[in-house]
């Protein structure tokens, strides 16, 4: 059976082992969220999207934010799903409060772009930030974007470089590459 297991794993693109797989899958049927979120983030990995969702609609129902912020994607790019500006908003909003750093900057960029609600930069700000202090990488390179958008070429960008360095700090590599264009000119970063 793990043979048969490792087979379908290696040909779905999966990237755990059996023994991680069979662990998770036996925590899930237990109702462990952390469980349900790995095995949402297995199948999601190996664009198996039906599953994906299955797992992380168990997860977030169990309260785990980050499968609520990972769904919520799904429903943003149509990612197995039809595309539900809505429904990606409704998930971003229960992962944002319930602690995740990526929901809410997941819901900073539905603000910042208008997508299925009402631009609002302020509003998209705040999520940012609210992102990058809890963590997210992305949240500070987005912030950074933000302000720097807001500034234009010319201005004071002391404040867009140190947001960038935090985001490559913590792992987002576009703040990394970012950083060092900032110091040649002005441009329209990559998101």
């Amino acid at each position: 059976m793990k043979k048969l297991l490792s087979v379908i794993m290696l040909l779905s693109g999966i990237s755990l082992s059996a023994g991680e797989f069979e662990d998770n899958q036996k925590a899930c049927d237990n109702n462990d969220t952390n469980g349900c979120y790995a095995l949402g983030s297995m199948y999601d990995k190996g664009y198996k999207y039906a599953k994906a969702k299955e797992y992380y609609t168990k997860a977030c129902d169990g309260g785990n934010a980050n499968a609520c912020a990972d769904l919520g994607v799904m429903y943003e790019l149509a990612n197995g799903t039809k595309q539900d500006y809505t429904k990606a908003i409704e998930l971003y909003v229960k992962a944002c409060d319930a602690g995740s750093a990526i929901g809410c900057t997941n819901l900073g960029h539905m603000y910042q772009y208008g997508k299925g609600i009402k631009e609002d930069h302020s509003k998209a700000e705040e999520l940012y930030y609210k992102g990058c202090k809890g963590g997210s990488g992305l949240g500070c390179y987005d912030l950074g974007v933000l302000y720097y958008e807001v500034q234009g070429p010319g201005h004071d960008t002391s404040v867009v470089r140190a947001l960038f360095r935090e985001a490559c700090a913590l792992g987002e590599m576009l703040g990394c590459k970012n950083h060092k264009l900032l110091l040649k000119s002005y441009r329209k970063f990559d998101r």
